[in-house]
């Protein structure tokens, strides 16, 4: 019986090989199309795309069809034909796409290059810049298999390299090297998905860039990621450049099985400068390197020593000095501008400028962030890390696309001194975005910091605190929220649930903000809260300049010109007017 089910499986398989079609890919047009994405159009499952040596600039899509495209290296092995057989994706999108449910489909044998990824359904980031596997709003899950391939210089939001979606990818032979994101700059892993290191043809991954994990990033896997490479980044020390995020339903790690690693970490400073050089080695003024991300690639993050990234003064940006970004802050270590005014760094690539994730003791000083072209998430974008300082940073002139040009989500223990925040634009909160934890914040601006109304909880200035927030010589001015059916104010200060935080207001100016339907500045915390040495003036609403939920201390202050029914409203919000 056995034997007739396995000649019966044999006849099965050779029947649909010898159904199968091989399409011949040649740009000379001697072969079957001169694109690659003719022969997939063409195809059925179990055929083979066959593509002759040339580079094709193309953003081809498998569209479900359960098939082999490879280059020459298939039939030959022989390795050459990998690095001279190129899918180059121009700048236009994503290099290969997997997004109808492909089971089994393989490719083969490619040097994968020039993607910026795709926008995919109810997205707003590029994803995936070599290749992207997204099943997100199908039924099936996919499952695909790269193989003895090279993904290189490709850059997206997220998943520089590589975007994996509610999928199952299998990766054998491949390099993974030189792209970049804001998270996962070789490898971003989401939503219920698995990928599998071939543990005898091994791959490599190294010397990818992110704001967040370099080389790879998970969240909600299904499993364990065991990432088994002859060459990683690093030898240890991973969480730079390997994150699990765990959310309430994943628990998962990442694990690094590496025989060679491709970075040696530096114990020392570093000097940037736009006139350096990478090649040299960055450790002296006088031997500086250009480039601010690769600094931080290199130096050790060392917590009895901490160590500083110092930035001569100039421009820095993609186009004038092929700045990467977002910048990837690291623990322990600082990153100095020479001055504010002439330290400038000019997003015009990407999402965010400055990122850190779960990182300690690290300050950020002496920079202007500015980002007059790219729509940003924030300029500036700090999670879940503590001990933070902020000192003489501009953050001006940006689209920004919902909350704050400046966000902090759970941070502890920030201290803040002459940040400015002006002239940005927003949908959402275009100012100062700051949700749990606490902070002390001195002698900032934030100016002309306009939205439209349309996100909810929008305000020129967002705080919820858990325990403590101080504002001492602040300055909230200029900012305008549009008319919508929502009720915003321009500056909200609030309690993360169940906490009663301590609120101090001293010595700020509240002057010339406008909004239509809500207040000037509320603060909804239960705890104690001091309002002392305030001004108050020329502001429109047609509510309340203030409205404080319940008892406050509220001393020599002035209120004065305000074009409002109320000054003050306290109690619900029904109370009468002061």
């Amino acid at each position: 019986m056995k034997l007739k089910l396995f000649l019966l499986f044999v006849i099965i398989c050779t029947n649909s090989w010898l159904q199968s079609t091989t399409w011949h890919i040649k740009q000379d047009g001697s072969g079957d199309f001169i694109t690659i994405q003719e022969g997939i159009d063409a195809s059925v499952d179990a055929d083979t795309v066959l593509v002759y040596p040339g580079r094709y600039y193309e953003n081809i899509n498998y569209n479900g069809q359960n098939i082999t495209v490879a280059s020459l290296e298939l039939i030959t092995g022989d390795e050459s034909y990998i690095g001279n057989t190129i899918i180059d994706g121009n700048q236009q999108g994503t290099c290969v796409c997997f997004d109808s449910e492909e089971n089994g489909a393989i490719l083969r044998g490619f040097s994968i290059t020039n993607g910026i990824g795709d926008i995919m359904y109810g997205e707003i980031n590029r994803l995936g810049g070599g290749i992207l596997v997204f099943t997100h709003f199908q039924s099936l899950t996919i499952n695909v298999y790269i193989i003895n391939s090279r993904i290189y210089e490709n850059r997206a939001v997220l998943g520089g390299g590589i975007f994996v979606d509610e999928s199952n990818v299998t990766f054998s032979g491949v390099s993974i090297y030189n792209n970049y994101a804001c998270s996962g700059g070789g490898i971003s892993v989401v939503e219920e998905s698995n990928i599998t290191f071939d543990p005898s043809n091994l791959c490599n991954l190294y010397n990818n860039f992110a704001g967040l994990a370099l080389d790879i990033s998970v969240s909600d896997a299904i499993n364990d990621i065991y990432v088994i490479v002859d060459t990683f980044s690093v030898q240890d020390q991973f969480e730079y450049f390997a994150f699990y995020q765990h959310s309430y339903t994943s628990s998962g790690n990442i694990t690094i099985n590496s025989q060679n690693h491709y970075i040696e970490r530096i114990n020392s400073d570093f000097y940037i400068s736009t006139t350096g050089d990478d090649c040299n080695s960055g450790l002296t003024p006088e031997e500086p390197i250009r480039s601010i991300a690769l600094a931080l690639q290199k130096i050790e993050s060392d917590s009895l020593n901490p160590k500083t990234v110092f930035v001569e003064s100039g421009i820095y940006s993609y186009e004038l000095n092929n700045q990467i970004l977002p910048l990837a802050g690291k623990s322990f270590v600082n990153i100095i501008g020479e001055n504010m005014e002439t330290t400038i760094i000019n997003n015009d690539l990407t999402a965010y400028t400055f990122m850190m994730v779960n990182k300690v003791q690290n300050s950020l000083r002496n920079f202007t962030l500015v980002s007059e072209e790219q729509c940003l998430e924030a300029s500036i974008y700090i999670l879940e890390s503590n001990n933070i300082e902020i000192e003489n940073l501009k953050v001006e002139n940006s689209n920004i696309y919902l909350s704050g040009s400046v966000y902090f989500y759970r941070c502890f223990n920030v201290v803040i001194d002459n940040l400015i925040v002006q002239n940005n634009v927003s949908d959402g909160g275009s100012g100062f975005w700051f949700d749990g934890g606490n902070a002390i914040i001195r002698n900032s601006v934030f100016n002309n910091n306009d939205s439209n109304g349309l996100h909810p909880f929008v305000s020129n200035f967002y705080f919820k605190s858990n325990d403590y927030l101080e504002l001492e010589n602040c300055v909230f001015s200029n900012s305008n929220i549009e008319p919508t059916t929502e009720e915003f104010p321009t500056i909200s200060i609030g309690a993360q649930q169940d906490c009663e935080p301590i609120i101090k207001l001293s010595n700020c100016l509240f002057s010339n903000n406008s909004t239509i339907k809500s207040y000037i500045a509320i603060i909804t915390s239960s705890g104690s809260r001091e309002i002392n040495n305030c001004t108050f003036s020329e502001n429109t609403s047609s509510f309340a300049t203030l409205r404080i939920h319940s008892e406050v201390d509220f001393r020599n202050n002035i209120m004065y010109n305000n074009n409002v029914d109320y000054e003050i409203l306290t109690g619900n919000i029904t109370a009468t007017g002061l």
